[in-house]
Order: C-alpha cells, then structure tokens, then sequence
C-alpha cells in the first residue's frame, strides 16, 4: 500500500461546503446524530459552493415566499449580490416596487 497522493493545489481553491439538514426531538439528539456520524458520512453531504445563478435551485423557495407573504402579503423578493460569505434576500415591502437595484 503506497502514500495516497493529495489533490491539494493552493493556486487552484474553490470554496465547498456541507449542508446537513436533518429532524431532531431537541438540541441533544441533534448533537447525537451529528456525533454519531463517520467522515465518510459527510461527503455525501459536500457541495461546491453555489453561484448566484442556481441559489434559487438549492434553496427552498417556496419558504421565503412563506415569509414574504406572512410580512408583506406577496412574494416579491429576490437573491442580491453580496460578498460571497452570506446569502442575501431583498425583500420589496409592495408587491408593485420595480427591482430597482
């Protein structure tokens, strides 16, 4: 059995994530399940970080058109550009507002 070689490029990074989402009874058996899991686990979880153009792909919509019509009573909103360290949502507080970014 030789040394694995690593894919390590420090030219060449792009930023992953993982994203766990899982039903727990409380806090302590989210811990469990979490502490319970095997490295291997966590792959099937890796994701390259999503550009702008597919976050409406990998997040739940339909719950931010929840919230949107529970403050606003529409669904006008939409992903704005931010520093790639957060996902930012613009809230229209009337259904008629133009983009107007």
């Amino acid at each position: 059995m030789g040394i694995k070689k690593s894919n390590y490029d420090e030219n060449n990074l792009k930023p992953y994530k993982i994203v766990v989402k899982f039903d727990a009874t409380n806090q302590a058996d989210a811990e469990d399940f979490v502490n319970d899991m095997n490295p291997k686990d966590w792959l099937e979880h890796l994701e390259e970080n999503i550009e702008e153009d597919t976050l409406s792909e990998w997040l739940d919509t339909e719950e931010i058109d929840k919230c949107c019509i529970a403050l606003f009573g529409h669904t006008n909103w939409k992903f704005v550009e931010d520093e790639d360290s957060h996902i930012t949502v613009k809230f229209n507080v009337k259904e008629d507002i133009e983009d107007g970014s």
